[in-house]
Formats: structure tokens, C-alpha cells, sequence
């Protein structure tokens, strides 16, 4: 009995020196998350920039802003969660990041903005007749609708490929299309016939 009372305290004395005795506290209210903004091109802070968080899981649900200083850098503080966030300067173009919160003190991101593209073209039925009030979306992010010659635009987007689509009942586009702008290009896609 005496053998087993001792492996026992020699049991809870090893599982008392592996239990770390300063562990780091756990997050348990909202997470402060701080965001740099810099100019991808000159690699210097972006002044005014702005940041909307917008929450996973309810698409569209803002769960915080932020303007940077002129450091380019901000905080918001927000609860426990997955967010994308959107990235916006004055002449640059929008980005989207994720963010995932979780059991940390407190995160940090920095985002490059690159110059903004723009993408443009005209919406046509098969015999070539423009097709106005057709919705385009980006990405599933910026949306835009046909004006009366069928011509859309969409501006202040991240030089990168995008997808373009058509959100109209019982209309496709004819081919799919990943429009590439670079920074700073107006590309111009001419007609899409649908």
C-alpha cells in the first residue's frame, strides 16, 4: 500500500511539472485587431484608408469599421469569429481578406493596395441587341446593372483575375469569363452575348 501511495504522489508531482504554471491567459471577451494599410507600389502607409468587417457567417452583417491614421494603421476591437474585410484607399483598389478569431490576445494584418483597375463591356442577347437592367456581379461582391445600351463598369477593383457573372433568372452568359486587369488598366471586354 505504501509502494502505491508513493507512484501515485510521484504521478500528480510529474503532471505538476508539465502543467505550464504561466500559461498565457485566454481571450475571452472581444479581440483588438490591428491593420496596416501600405500603397503596394511605394510601400509606404496609405493615410485614411478604410476597413468594413463584415461577419462569415451572415454575409453582409457589418461588425465593425475602421479609418487608418497616417501611419496606415488602425484597431477595432471585435468578438470571437470569422470575418472577411474589405479594403478601400482613394485611387486603389478594393481588397477582400479573412480573418479568423479565436482563443488569441489580439491579431494583426497588413494589406498591400494596389492601383485600381476597372472592368467594363456590354451585355447583348445572341442576335447582338443590347439587354438593359441585366445585374453583373464580381466576385459576388460589387454588383452593377446594364444601362439602357446594355453597357456595365465596375471600378475600384483589385488588379487580379475576377469572376464575372450574370444574376438574371433563366440567363447565362454564352462563356464564362475571368477578366485579368492589370494595376491601373481600363479593360475593356466589349460584347458578351448571353
Amino acid at each position: 500500500m505504501q509502494r502505491l501511495l508513493t507512484l501515485f504522489s510521484l504521478l500528480i508531482l510529474s503532471l505538476l511539472t508539465v502543467i505550464p504554471s504561466g500559461a498565457a491567459p485566454v481571450a475571452t471577451g472581444p479581440v483588438p485587431v490591428q491593420i496596416t494599410v501600405m500603397a503596394a507600389e511605394t510601400n509606404k502607409p496609405l493615410a485614411g484608408a478604410t476597413v468594413e468587417f463584415r461577419e462569415n457567417k451572415t454575409p453582409g452583417n457589418v461588425a465593425g469599421t475602421l479609418t487608418v491614421d497616417a501611419n496606415g494603421s488602425g484597431t477595432v476591437s471585435l468578438p470571437k469569429g470569422t470575418y472577411y474585410y474589405l479594403t478601400r484607399a482613394a485611387g486603389m483598389g478594393t481588397t477582400r481578406n479573412y480573418l479568423y478569431l479565436d482563443e488569441q490576445e489580439k491579431a494583426e494584418a497588413k494589406i498591400w493596395l494596389n492601383k485600381a483597375a476597372s472592368i467594363s463591356g456590354r451585355l447583348v442577347d445572341s442576335t447582338g441587341k443590347p439587354l438593359a437592367g441585366f445585374r453583373m456581379l464580381v466576385d459576388r461582391l460589387f454588383s452593377a446593372t446594364t444601362d439602357a445600351g446594355g453597357r456595365f463598369r465596375f471600378d475600384s477593383l483589385d488588379p487580379r483575375g475576377h469572376d464575372l457573372i450574370i444574376e438574371q433568372p433563366n440567363w447565362v452568359l454564352e462563356k464564362s469569363f475571368y477578366p485579368q486587369p492589370a494595376a491601373g488598366e481600363d479593360k475593356q471586354l466589349g460584347d458578351l452575348p448571353v
